[in-house]
C-alpha cells in the first residue's frame, strides 16, 4: 500500500450553494481514477482552495408577462489536495489456472464431455 498526495481541480454547479459544493467534491474520485489503474483504498482531503465561486441570477416570466420569478444557479471551482492510499496492481502476482482445453463444458450440466 502506497500513500500519495495529489492536487485535483474540480468544478460543480447546482441550484444551491451546498448542491454546487457537493457536486464538485463528488468529482474528486473520478478525476483521480482517470489518471491511474491502481486500486484506490482511501481518499482523504487535506486542503481545499476555492478558485472561483459564482452565482448566476436571472429573471424569467411565463408567456413574457405572467408569474415573474428570479432564479439562481451556483457554480464553484475548487483545487483540492488529497492524500490517496493505493494498492498497486503491478505488484500483485496472479496465479494462472488453465481449464481442460480438450473438453466441452455444457452450461446446464456441470460435467465436461
Amino acid at each position: 500500500m502506497i500513500k500519495t498526495v495529489e492536487k485535483v481541480i474540480v468544478s460543480g454547479t447546482g441550484k444551491s450553494k451546498n448542491e454546487a459544493f457537493a457536486a464538485a467534491l463528488n468529482q474528486i474520485q473520478t478525476e483521480i481514477l482517470k489518471n491511474t489503474n491502481d486500486v484506490i483504498l482511501r481518499i482523504e482531503p487535506e486542503e481545499i482552495k476555492i478558485i472561483k465561486a459564482e452565482e448566476k441570477v436571472w429573471r424569467e416570466k411565463f408567456l413574457f408577462f405572467f408569474f415573474p420569478r428570479t432564479r439562481s444557479e451556483f457554480s464553484i471551482k475548487l483545487e483540492a489536495q488529497v492524500q490517496c492510499a493505493r494498492l498497486l496492481l503491478n505488484d500483485i502476482e496472479f496465479e494462472i489456472n488453465n481449464e481442460n482445453p480438450e473438453g466441452i463444458k455444457i452450461p446446464l450440466i456441470n460435467k465436461t464431455i
